[in-house]
């Protein structure tokens, strides 16, 4: 209705990219460029910009979220106006695997259209009560994806229409467990081997050491597809895709290989340039190049990969493809 809103949250976001060329370590992060917040009259001031492409995140109790982008030059930008419409409501309850309220988590709810990457800004949080239940007022129209997760990683996910009448249930599933063991190149058991596993559909990951005997276990694993493995210094890592039913344990087996060796040389950086340069193997590993720009990556996984150097400060970067072989050394990688 065109009236002024006070205590309207603003926050200017920029975006920098961090990937690395023939890396996927790395994307594109959000800064805050500047924050604000509207006064009686509906205004806000951000000042100490510099121009640019900005996204302005906009947001308000009771009132859908905006996102806004904003291009400014090297004069002073015309003033901005944000128009708010009012939010959806939509009430849930989260519950353990046996239907018991799960009270203090932090329930999302995010745009199902909304594209990978796009940022959290269009994102509503709540935190369930006592009794669990949980009450949003600033969804938008169509359909919402919800999750949570609880103290121990484990995630319940549902999906709901903004501004349904009916309540939308967030229930844990019954966690279950990798168990297994660790054995080195001979087949003998591995100690001190670092163990994760990623929930590929849960986003959940979880970690281990290997013990004394090479065994490890991984509790309270949501069910679904999961990638475990293993890696330790000086050994290429082993890793295993499995699928586990909800509250089973499933057991799997990692043979860590010797690997080979990567070595090289990063030319055209000098001093302070070498001392923030990293060098990384895609397929896995990575180390700091010495003072005569020399370096050595061992436990390097057999096959086709990529080696990436990358200086921090100025953000120079370069890679370049490899064969290593099942051992010993590769033909020296020069990256200049």
């Amino acid at each position: 209705n065109d009236a002024p809103v006070e205590g309207v949250s603003i926050n200017l976001m920029y975006h920098r990219d961090m990937s690395i060329p023939g890396s996927r370590s790395f994307g594109q992060s959000n800064l805050r460029a500047g924050s604000s917040q509207t006064d009686a009259s509906g205004r806000f001031l951000l000042e100490g910009l510099w121009a640019g492409e900005f996204e302005l995140h906009v947001s308000a109790e009771s009132m859908r979220p905006v996102q806004q982008k904003i291009g400014i030059g090297a004069a002073d930008p015309e003033p901005v106006v944000v128009r708010l419409d009012p939010g959806l409501e939509l009430r849930g309850r989260v519950e353990t695997a046996d239907g018991e309220p799960a009270p203090g988590l932090t329930v999302i709810a995010s745009p199902a259209s909304r594209s990978l990457g796009s940022g959290s800004a269009d994102s509503s949080r709540v935190q369930s009560d006592a009794n669990g239940r949980f009450y949003f007022d600033t969804l938008g129209p169509g359909t919402q994806q919800l999750q949570t997760r609880s103290e121990d990683g484990m995630s319940a996910r549902a999906t709901a229409e903004g501004g349904q009448a009916e309540e939308v249930v967030l229930r844990f599933a019954r966690g279950g467990s990798i168990r297994g063991t660790v054995f080195d190149p001979n087949g003998a058991p591995f100690a001190g081997a670092r163990v994760r596993a990623f929930g590929r559909g849960a986003y959940q990951s979880i970690g281990d050491e290997s013990g004394a005997d090479g065994r490890f276990e991984l509790t309270g694993a949501g069910p679904g597809a999961w990638t475990v493995g293993a890696s330790a210094e000086g050994y290429a890592p082993a890793s295993e895709d499995l699928e586990l039913p909800e509250g089973e344990s499933i057991t799997v087996d990692l043979r860590l290989t010797s690997g080979a060796t990567v070595v090289g040389e990063i030319r055209g950086l000098r001093g302070a340039e070498l001392e923030t340069c990293r060098v990384q193997v895609e397929s896995g590993g990575s180390a700091r190049p010495s003072g005569d720009g020399s370096f050595r990556i061992d436990g390097v996984a057999a096959g086709e990969t990529q080696v990436v150097a990358f200086e921090l400060t100025t953000r120079r970067s370069r890679s370049i493809g490899v064969i290593v072989p099942e051992t010993g050394e590769s033909a020296p990688v020069v990256i200049n």
